[in-house]
This record gives structure tokens, sequence and C-alpha cells, in this order.
């Protein structure tokens, strides 16, 4: 008798399950058309805006464009108003005895710049808050690098004394190149390995090492899920995918001399050589134009527009 009634029970809570499956269903697959809509879900770099009628970045987001530039010979990181060239601050890269050298920066979704320092064989991982770190009443004020004369010049504060500047891993052999893939993992470069490596940048565990056919100098993150990475001293270019962590494909460069890299248009990659600029299909894995103007181009960049620039 006891078991016949838990039979029932049972088949009553089936019956309940079934019936609610079509609201339930109904619930999940709701057409969201309006900002009111997407209260029912949870917003991840996003926010519902009445004027937009929809979904927008995140306010928090919208910083105002920077540009970071290291230098290794005075150990120190400037930090520029890409809208009126002008510097707003400036940061020591370790302790002043040391001899630590920016090489590389790759920045977060929220503005954070991750500075990448060769000290010797080793190296370190630098973290430069795009805002403060605390605005508790607890904490003591903030203290940082900013120009106050507004004359386009700031001065680094000693080593340890800039609240937004912090180690945040210490990296076995010296790095070279720094990326955020789509993922959010940071993606270190690394000299004398012939190897890059996933970092979680808040924490700097690593969660992934890839081996590649030479050192990485430059590396990017592609457009279809992927990481391109140069290997100079074997003339290579490996495309990586960094949710398999695994080695995609390599290239043979020839004698390019390749030195940097951007993407161009869909399907081809930019080369900067030791003797100009090339340019290279992905689908057929092979350069299709070339220019040797006998000038070595450390760095290139597309924009929007489609033109090429380059650093030499």
């Amino acid at each position: 008798m006891r078991i016949s009634r838990i039979a029932l029970l049972l088949a009553a809570v089936l019956i309940c399950a079934l019936a609610s499956t079509g609201t339930l269903a109904g619930v999940y697959s709701k057409e969201l058309v309006g900002p009111a809509d997407f209260g029912f879900g949870i917003y991840e770099r996003v926010e519902g805006s009445e004027a937009a009628g929809g979904l927008i970045l995140s306010r928090s987001m919208n910083c105002v464009p920077y540009l970071w530039v290291p230098s290794p010979t005075a150990s120190l990181v400037a930090k520029i108003d890409a809208r009126s060239g002008r510097e707003t601050a400036r940061y020591q890269m370790g302790p002043e005895s040391s001899n630590w050298k920016p090489c590389a920066v790759a920045i977060d979704y929220a503005g954070n710049a991750y500075v990448a320092c060769a000290d010797g064989d080793t190296g370190h991982i630098v973290r430069i808050q795009a805002f403060g770190g605390s605005r508790s009443i607890n904490r003591a004020p903030e203290t940082t690098s900013f120009d106050f004369t507004g004359d386009g010049r700031a001065d680094a504060l000693p080593w340890g004394r800039d609240t937004r500047v912090s180690v945040v891993a210490e990296l076995r052999r010296k790095p070279t190149s720094l990326a955020f893939d789509q993922y959010g993992l940071l993606w270190v470069g690394l000299s004398g390995e012939q190897s890059i490596v996933a970092l979680e940048a808040s924490t700097g565990v690593v969660f992934k090492t890839i081996y590649l056919p030479g050192n990485p100098d430059t590396m990017i993150v592609g457009s279809r899920d992927s990481l391109w990475v140069l290997c100079g001293d074997h003339s290579r270019l490996a495309c990586v995918d960094p949710l398999l962590g695994a080695v995609r494909d390599t290239f043979d460069l020839g004698d390019l001399q390749p030195r940097s890299i951007c993407e161009g248009e869909e399907g081809m990659l930019w080369l900067g050589t030791g003797t100009g600029i090339a340019q290279f299909e992905v689908a057929t894995g092979s350069v299709v134009a070339r220019s040797d103007a006998e000038i070595a181009l450390g760095g290139i960049a597309t924009d929007r527009g489609g033109s090429v620039w380059a650093a030499c």
C-alpha cells in the first residue's frame, strides 16, 4: 500500500513537470525586443538603455583611449592621452637598484594595463590599474602619478609608492610579448623556452603552456578565436587555438626576417619585416605581396579605413 502511494506521488510529480515544460520553454525562448525584457537576464559588460532601445556596452568600459609606451632603458611606462598626445602619467618598473625592462603591454576590458618586464633571464608581470584600487573610507588615500600641471609631463613615483602599480606574476623566463584572448586569459611569450603560457590575470596562476617552433617575438589575437605568434629566430608564423591549447598550424616565412604583425582585411595578415612590409594570405599559407624598402619595421597596425601604419 505504501509502495502504491509513492508510485502515485511520483506519477503526479511527473505529470506536473510535463505540464510545466511548455511554460518553462516559453520563458527561456522569449524574444527580447525592448530594454525591459533584458531584466530577466544577467548583464555581462553591457547594460540596458531606454534611449538605444536595447543593450549597450557598459559605461564603465567607455574609457578614455590611452597609449601605453614602455621604455626599457629607463625602466618606465608612459601613459599618453591619445586624443591630445599628452603624457598623463608615468610609472616606475621595479626597485631602483633593479634592471627591469618593460617590453610589452596588454590592456584588459576594464582598461587596466599589464606590463611584461624582462629581468635578466626571468621576468615579471606588472599591473597598472585604470582606476583607484579601493574606495573604502578605511583605506589610505590613493597615491599615484599624474600630470598635475597639465604641461604634458608627469613624474614617476618611486617603486612601491604608487598604489595603482602591483606585481601579479613572476616568470621563470624572459617575457617577449603579451595578449589577452577572448576568454580573458593573458598569454605571455617566453624567450628561451619556445613557448607561450596562459595566466589568470588577477592572480598570475598559469593555466596552459603551448610549445612553439621557435622563440615568440610578437603575438596578436586574431578575429577567429586564434592567436598569431611570430618566431623570428626560425622565421616561422604559428596559429594557436587558445581554447584547445594547441598549435593549429605553422608557416615558414623564408627570408622575410619577420618582426611585427597585424590583421588586415579578411584572411590577410600584414608583416613588418627586416627590410620592409609583406602581405600574408592565411588560406594559402603564402606571402602574396612584399615591398623591400631596406627599412626594418618594428611595429605595424591597420586603422578602420584599411590603411597600414608602421614604425621603423
